[in-house]
């Protein structure tokens, strides 16, 4: 082989190593920077920056008011306030009693949230609620008739509700009482509608408010509860549902007895016709 050409194609040889060398760590610092492009733009996307809108309703005094916030314990600030430009998670707190008085009770998008404090990790409006803590009211109910007879074509079944101490006839609203979900008779053409009046109906010393009910409409509610059973009495208790002019809502039962109507099936027992009349003895063949 020639001198020379063998020179010559180590020469070749050498360049085209160093090429590939080259070629090689371009390659990798390329992929190096796309990498750190990527990373880059991911950790962008985890910290996309977003607002926290803090605001306060008391719903004693139906009405906004401003208390005060703060975010991870720093400065207290006044609502409506908006923290901005917050990435991951955040403690946020109001404070526990608004400018009236009326304590905290709890968050408008989540009502178990009852904490002045929560933590919030995306944007949004949020808004605090303020009540005054609502009393227990002391009331009692008393269904008259004591003893109903479902075959009774009386026109209603009474209630006497017990007012608690500062209420009187105008504040309970007729439209929302209601007798095992069935409401109370609210025509204007009743006096006792129109004109309602306090009684005391057990005499206890105590004033009662008399609100009525549809008898046939109870005594079906009554049929559906006890079903067929056998027996002639039966007793059962009975729940009132109503609402009070502010929004106060009240419970209670009383027990009374029903007398049920014979079943068929006994009217044509004993060998009795439907009627109740005997039926007649067949002659035995001899």
């Amino acid at each position: 082989m020639d001198l020379k050409f063998t020179e010559t194609w180590k020469v070749t040889k050498k360049a085209s190593l160093t090429f590939l060398g080259v070629l090689l760590l371009t390659t990798l610092a390329i992929s190096s920077i796309n990498t750190s492009a990527l990373e880059v733009k991911a950790q962008t996307t985890d910290d996309i920056d977003y607002n926290i809108a803090i605001d306060a309703y008391c719903l004693t005094e139906n009405a906004s008011v401003s208390v005060e916030v703060r975010m991870d314990g720093g400065v207290w600030q006044l609502t409506p306030y908006t923290f901005t430009n917050l990435n991951d998670s955040h403690i946020i707190e109001v404070s526990s009693l608004d400018p009236n008085g009326h304590p905290f009770a709890y968050w408008d998008d989540d009502n178990n949230l009852t904490s002045t404090n929560r933590t919030i990790s995306s944007g949004g409006n949020y808004t605090a609620i303020y009540q005054d803590t609502i009393p227990e009211l002391e009331f009692e109910i008393d269904i008259d008739p004591d003893t109903l007879n479902l075959k009774s074509r009386g026109k209603f079944v009474t209630v006497y509700i017990e007012l608690p101490e500062g209420y009187n006839t105008t504040d309970l609203e007729l439209a929302y009482a209601e007798l095992e979900g069935i409401p109370a008779i609210n025509d204007t053409k009743y006096g006792f509608v129109t004109d309602p009046e306090l009684v005391d109906h057990d005499d206890d010393g105590l004033m009662e408010f008399m609100v009525k009910f549809e008898r046939a409409a109870v005594q079906k509610a009554i049929r559906e509860m006890i079903g067929d059973e056998n027996g002639k009495f039966e007793e059962v208790e009975l729940t009132v549902t109503g609402e009070f002019s502010d929004g106060t809502t009240f419970e209670d039962s009383d027990s009374i007895k029903v007398i049920k109507p014979p079943s068929k099936s006994s009217n044509k027992s004993n060998g009795s016709t439907q009627n109740g009349k005997q039926k007649p003895k067949g002659k035995r063949n001899k």
